[in-house]
């Protein structure tokens, strides 16, 4: 019933699907595992904002442009 674990004397490995080398940027980045993931998190919420902001103006200008 104690038997010891056999694999606890294996070493851990990565498979070949999980390993960077085997996935492409987009796929990394998809997963989340990248440096440059908060990067792009960031810039993408940084960009909604800008998009916002802009339209807001735009909007504000016609109105005082039709007032």
């Amino acid at each position: 019933m104690n038997r010891p674990d056999d694999r606890a004397s294996e070493p851990t490995t990565v498979p070949e699907a999980e390993s960077p080398d085997a996935r492409s940027e987009e796929q990394e980045v998809a997963a989340g595992r990248t440096a440059s993931t908060p990067f792009f998190a960031l810039g993408g919420v940084a960009f909604l904002i800008a998009c916002v902001v802009a339209l807001l103006i735009v909007i504000v200008v016609l109105a005082m442009y039709l007032a």
